[in-house]
């Protein structure tokens, strides 16, 4: 709706030099330009991020668009090739677009730019690798044996109440396996149908709550498709999901307090890496902030977590990969970034292609929504409510200390746990 309402702003109206929001006359410094240390960006394609005293539906916010298509009419540029993309208004405000050099060196002068960001490619992080050993790993202390390695301990209610969002390649909420707790959310994947055709969100979603393979077997789970069949997508589109997610909280809440109920339980997991980009981590700040814990995973690199994104974020809960040894996986990132560790390596779950389908897969992706479903199941088991600080805090001082091997610099001994009853 804002998106066609800014729309109809396009050469709508007319104003000399940079996109100022104060007097044309001042002189002002161009707003910081961010470019991510790697190959992944995408041409002309930028996120502009406002500052704090910028509000949406604000008359700064909207003045803002309208001054940006003046100056696209003033200088009489292809309109394919000059657009507003997303609009944050939850969470990050702001909005991404596809801007010549002339039109983002304008906008750059806003007083009402914080800083721009160049748009690049996040992907998926997993490896097609032949089991669900991850499962009893999380329900024991002690290193997986003949006895214990396809056995796990859980509540039966784990996950009742919580909705986890799963940020990725869509859900194929047909699975049998998912018990009709699967739900379609959105898309932010043009020309692809609603449903997951690369696989992978399908087998996040499985280790998060699948009736055979999850870790949290009630949690409700929702589809939130930012990436499509190749398993990669632009960070514009990761952040429209977080804020997709902002969204849907807010309005659950405002619901639940019309009706006298308690707030919402969510949790978001976010299985993707890129180079480090300070707009993609102030998104998952705010949703975190709002009261949503995001787990997501470390990457794929075997290097230093730190450098990536969201990983590096301090508010997310970063998840390294181990093996069946209790070994760091050779794949996993690690260092400070890193706030604990969950099984990742040759994880079978839930996949496309029908309703019985299963695929094992490794990858710090996999080890991500294990955390996820212990989570969802911390928050099922209270009637309080916890800040996603507050499970942080849990999930690390309930975690196994000093049991893995093979870590990287920095790495913290700390490995995931669901503290299955009686335990």
């Amino acid at each position: 709706m804002l998106l066609k309402y800014i729309s109809s702003f396009i050469f709508s109206t007319f104003l000399d030099g940079p996109v100022y929001s104060g007097s044309i006359n001042q002189i002002r410094t161009q707003a910081p330009l961010f470019t991510p240390s790697n190959t992944t960006i995408i041409p002309n394609h930028y996120i502009v991020v406002f500052k704090k005293n910028v509000k949406p539906d604000g008359e700064r916010f909207y003045n803002h668009f309208k001054r940006v298509n003046s100056k696209i009419k003033q200088l009489s540029l292809e309109k394919d090739s000059n657009k507003v993309g997303h609009v944050y208004r939850e969470g990050l405000v702001g909005y991404s677009g596809v801007f010549d050099q002339e039109i983002i060196d304008s906008i750059r002068y806003s007083n009402d730019v914080d800083y721009v960001e160049n748009d690049q490619m996040a992907s998926i992080q997993d490896t097609q690798s032949g089991a669900a050993w991850g499962l009893a790993r999380i329900s024991h202390r002690e290193k997986l044996d003949s006895s214990t390695n396809d056995k796990y301990i859980y509540n039966p209610i784990a996950g009742n109440g919580v909705t986890v969002y799963i940020l990725d390649t869509g859900i194929y909420t047909q699975h049998n396996d998912f018990g009709g707790r699967a739900v379609w959310g959105t898309s932010f994947v043009s020309g692809e149908e609603n449903t997951d055709l690369n696989g992978h969100g399908t087998h996040v979603a499985g280790t998060v709550g699948s009736n055979t393979y999850g870790v949290a077997k009630r949690c409700k789970l929702v589809a939130v498709k930012i990436f499509g069949k190749s398993g990669k997508g632009p960070v514009s589109n990761v952040i429209a999901g977080i804020g997709y997610v902002s969204n849907q909280y807010k309005s659950n809440t405002a619901e639940a307090v019309i009706k006298g109920m308690a707030p919402p339980k969510f949790v978001a997991n976010l299985s993707l890496s890129t180079s480090f980009s300070q707009a993609l981590n102030s998104a998952v700040s705010a949703l975190v902030s709002q009261g949503i814990p995001l787990v997501t995973s470390a990457g794929n690199s075997n290097a230093n977590a730190c450098a990536n994104s969201p990983s590096s974020e301090n508010s997310a809960i970063t998840v390294g990969s181990i093996d069946v040894t209790d070994a760091q996986s050779y794949f996993s990132n690690y260092g400070k970034c890193v706030n604990l560790y969950a099984p990742g390596r040759s994880i079978k779950s839930t996949w496309i292609g029908s309703s019985y389908a299963t695929n094992t897969l490794s990858g710090t992706s996999m080890a991500s929504p294990h955390v996820a479903g212990v989570a969802a199941t911390i928050m099922s088991m209270y009637i309080n409510e916890f800040t996603p600080n507050q499970i942080k805090q849990m999930l690390l001082a309930t975690a196994t200390k000093n049991k893995l091997s093979n870590l990287g610099p920095e790495s913290p001994n700390i490995l995931v746990y669901n503290s299955p009853p009686g335990n």
